[in-house]
């Protein structure tokens, strides 16, 4: 079990296997992989939402006003630690809704190679004293899921 345990970590970029060396922690993707992939990231994103926008829910404006809750509580306790992973649970959730593990799979390749940069950007907007700004970001997302049209959800 832990021999796949790394092996999937290795697979996701949080680990490399160098032979007859074991594994070690990957390094943080350079400025280079980080231009290139974060759009992929928001690409993905935006096709999720555009195939489940219409069937959106109650519930599922209930799960991310927790998160957004959860963020702001983060925020105004400063424990910028937490928010790196209330951001992924907003934007995992997307994904699981729609309910396409291919492309959850590949989501989760991209988020896994880009964590350190995402920890890196909550940390440069703690030491600012900027972190409602996270929180205000991803609660106008929910507002623009939550009044529509989708294309302006989509460009939000």
């Amino acid at each position: 079990p832990v021999r796949e345990a790394l092996s999937l970590l290795t697979s996701e970029g949080l680990f490399v296997a160098k032979p007859n060396c074991g594994v070690t922690v990957a390094p943080p993707a350079p400025e280079a992989v980080r231009e290139l992939v974060l759009p992929i990231r928001r690409t993905i994103e935006v096709y999720a939402l555009k195939q489940v926008f219409d069937g959106l829910t109650d519930d599922d404006f209930r799960y991310w006003d927790d998160v957004l809750f959860r963020m702001e509580r983060a925020c105004r306790a400063r424990e910028w630690q937490e928010l790196p992973q209330l951001d992924l649970a907003f934007h995992r959730y997307l994904l699981e809704r729609a309910d396409s593990p291919d492309l959850l799979a590949i989501w989760q390749t991209i988020v896994s190679r880009m964590r350190a940069h995402f920890s890196d950007t909550v940390r440069a907007h703690a030491d600012r004293d900027d972190l409602s700004r996270l929180h205000a970001h991803h609660a106008e997302l929910v507002q623009a899921f939550k009044a529509g049209p989708k294309a302006a959800a989509v460009a939000a």
